[in-house]
């Protein structure tokens, strides 16, 4: 072949390029597209910087309100405090007083005479002492009563004799127990099927202390009850925002243990029962109903069977926290929050306010903001369609440039394929008559990506293994256009037979992967790494009268592991290759292979041979290359539930192991491929017959040798710091 100079391919495509009415005409368009380009700019912009305020302002009321929300938590729960803890000073101030002890202690002592006998108690003159003296201090701490319980269980002493002598009113009521342990303790509120108050009122909180005598052993429980409404839940109500804030405790199942702000609203929405007497306390279980209440949406589950809101999940399992983006609430209205869990008295507190009115300071800036977006969307809807245009026009204006054109002694033809770098052209040499395909860098790309495309060229150039694809020519045009000549391959990419034919035999499948290996260990013995071996980078041809004959191609990727200058053409940290085909290593750090991650991805090639499926597949590529990292991969043999020889199943297997250590350098993996008692079953005669037999049905005429760009190869991630 006589060599095609540089000088000689820039002067015909200038004089051509200079002459074309066509590329005067491409040259104008492109002008209109730079105004459209800076429109574009300008557009985004002003849509940036309106993006920008919206999101300072609403950054800016979400930390008022968070500070706000928190306060107003912070306020109540302190005053709650003060008050719990003033009820249970007052219980131990009354349980420690010298009359008090002595009237128990003399109580019990009689109630272990008498076996707890209610006659006998209620004749016992230190009841009467005791209900007299504890009178007074009932009135001034605002107790409704009081009662003692005995280490036995005994009610011995009590203001309503009906309790005197019950043995059952630990259990009943569920308290005593903390001060018979010698704690001072408050209830939460809870529903009492006792008669304790004329008025009927069934809910009431209970204090309790310990009793003790001399010897500080504890003798009793003394317990008062009061009604929560005078004072437990009148401080929640101290300090609310707005109209639609409010505070209110909650009981670790999510039951409201205080009175909401909005019992009325309550009742019409049937969360409470709708009678005169009914309330929030105990009655309202804080669970999301699953839409706006308020809206007129109603639930079609049972309120037992709704989740807990969001707040109240968080605080039940003992977290403080707030939130100021918004969840719905037990109306289902979206609303923020802000609660705690009081891990003493066992509830939780929250604070609360709609959504809407905590950010109606909000509302001009937002619709201001949805109103240059629809503006803006519309300029755009029109750039994008400009955009387009040029796109179209510059690109129907280059074919038609290329197809006009002879690149020196070479005579452009159809157009073959795009991939990852380039475009690819089918071409004939004017005198060998012998076709070949050409490869043109985008004239587009960048910097980084001419000297990737370059250096493709010329590693590939120093390979001269038959299996791998061969160059001709290359170099740069005067419009500084790069370009190269590669032989043009007759056949099928290795993806696309397997898609077409399924999964191969495993004496093809050794056939191939031995060719694939041949070409790699000339690379491997200068130091090259290719870092992106698939099946689309692999071509099936028939080359001088032999089938099944292998081509590697793109070296685009290749890494000289004796030169560090190569890592600089890609980002650092950055993932390089195809998702499917990625070892480990390569996905963790990119930037420290060798040659046993072409290994890896010669063994995944094997395992898409032999099943017909990539090892690892998802959805995502990210989760594509976590599957990578962590997942155990499935023996082909279970993956496609039929036997395959478990010899070179075991060699595909630790191809892929996930440790680089354990995996066989190229001339150990060609020589157990060899070894293989299928390595003989499938050879030219085979292949003859079987490409003998699909020619016309099946295959192409020719495919190019160029990947098809429908996977990318260089994927901005990294692995260690997120995607």
């Amino acid at each position: 072949m006589q060599p095609t100079t540089t000088a000689s391919i820039s002067r015909v495509l200038h004089r051509l390029s200079t002459a074309s009415s066509v590329e005067r005409q491409r040259k104008a368009f492109l002008s209109r597209f730079g105004t459209i380009l800076f429109a574009v700019i300008a557009v985004l912009l002003l849509a940036f910087i309106g993006w920008w305020t919206r999101y300072e302002v609403q950054q800016t009321i979400e930390t008022q309100l968070t500070d706000d929300l928190v306060q107003i938590l912070d306020s109540n729960v302190a005053a709650l405090n003060y008050w719990l803890q003033g009820r249970e000073a007052s219980a131990k101030f009354m349980a420690s007083e010298p009359r008090v002890e002595n009237f128990v202690i003399n109580l019990n002592q009689e109630a272990v005479t008498n076996g707890g006998k209610r006659e006998a108690l209620l004749a016992s003159p230190h009841l009467r002492e005791l209900r007299a003296l504890l009178s007074e201090m009932e009135s001034a701490w605002e107790y409704d009563g009081f009662l003692v319980v005995n280490g036995s269980g005994i009610c011995i002493g009590s203001s309503d004799d009906d309790w005197v002598g019950d043995r059952s009113l630990i259990r009943k009521l569920g308290i005593g127990d903390t001060a018979l342990k010698g704690e001072a303790t408050v209830s939460h509120p809870k529903f009492v099927d006792l008669d304790l108050d004329p008025n009927g009122n069934r809910i009431w909180m209970f204090v309790e202390a310990p009793v003790r005598a001399a010897n500080g052993e504890v003798v009793a429980a003394l317990c008062f009850w009061l009604d929560p409404e005078a004072g437990f839940a009148n401080v929640l109500q101290q300090t609310r925002a707005g109209k639609t804030g409010e505070t209110y405790a909650f009981n670790s199942n999510g039951v409201v243990i205080s009175q909401s702000r909005f019992d009325d609203e309550l009742k019409k929405l049937k969360l409470i029962p709708d009678d005169p007497d009914s309330t929030s306390t105990l009655n309202l279980d804080l669970r999301n109903p699953g839409g706006n209440m308020l809206k007129g949406y109603r639930p079609t589950i049972a309120r037992k069977a709704q989740p807990l809101t969001d707040m109240a999940a968080h605080a039940v399992s003992g977290e403080s926290g707030s939130n100021v983006v918004g969840a719905p609430d037990y109306r289902g209205v979206p609303a923020v929050s802000a609660w705690t869990w009081i891990p003493k008295y066992q509830f939780g507190v929250a604070t609360k306010m709609d959504y809407d009115e905590a950010y109606a300071s909000l509302n001009p800036v937002r619709y201001s903001f949805y109103t240059l977006i629809a503006i803006l969307a519309v300029v755009m809807a029109g750039l994008i369609g400009a955009t387009q245009a040029a796109t179209s026009m510059r690109q129907r204006a280059r074919e038609a440039e290329l197809k006009a054109n002879k690149l020196g002694q070479y005579t452009l033809g159809e157009k073959l394929g795009e991939g990852g770098m380039g475009e690819v052209y089918k071409a004939t040499h004017a005198m060998l008559r012998r076709p070949t395909a050409i490869k043109l860098l985008r004239a587009q790309d960048s910097d980084q990506a001419v000297q990737r495309f370059e250096r493709e060229v010329q590693i590939t150039s120093q390979l001269t293994h038959p299996n791998t694809i061969s160059i001709f020519d290359y170099g740069r045009t005067e419009n500084g256009t790069f370009y190269y000549v590669m032989e043009y391959l007759a056949g099928l990419s290795l993806d696309r037979l397997v898609m077409q034919a399924g999964p191969l035999p495993e004496g093809r499948t050794i056939h191939l992967l031995r060719q694939i290996c041949e070409s790699l260990r000339e690379a491997h013995l200068q130091g090259l790494i290719h870092r992106d071996i698939k099946p689309a980078n692999i071509m099936i041809c028939q080359r001088g009268g032999i089938y099944d004959f292998v081509k590697v191609l793109d070296f685009g990727l290749v890494k000289d592991v004796s030169s560090s200058q190569n890592v600089k053409l890609t980002a650092a940290s950055t993932v390089t290759g195809t998702p499917q085909y990625l070892s480990p290593e390569a996905i963790q750090h990119p930037d420290h292979t060798d040659s046993r991650s072409d290994i890896y991805a010669v063994g995944a090639v094997g395992y898409f041979m032999l099943t017909g499926t990539p090892v690892f597949e998802g959805n995502k590529p990210l989760e594509v290359l976590q599957k990578h990292l962590t997942d155990p991969v499935e023996l082909p043999s279970q993956r496609v539930k039929h036997p395959i020889a478990s010899d070179i199943e075991q060699i595909i297997v630790r191809c892929l192991d996930k440790s680089r250590e354990k995996r066989p350098y190229i001339d150990e993996l060609l020589a157990e491929l060899n070894s293989c008692k299928d390595a003989h079953t499938w050879g030219n005669e085979e292949a003859d017959h079987w490409w003998n037999s699909q020619v016309g049905i099946m295959l192409p005429a020719a495919s190019p040798p160029t990947d098809t760009g429908t996977t990318d190869r260089t994927l901005p991630m990294d692995i260690n710091g997120g995607s």
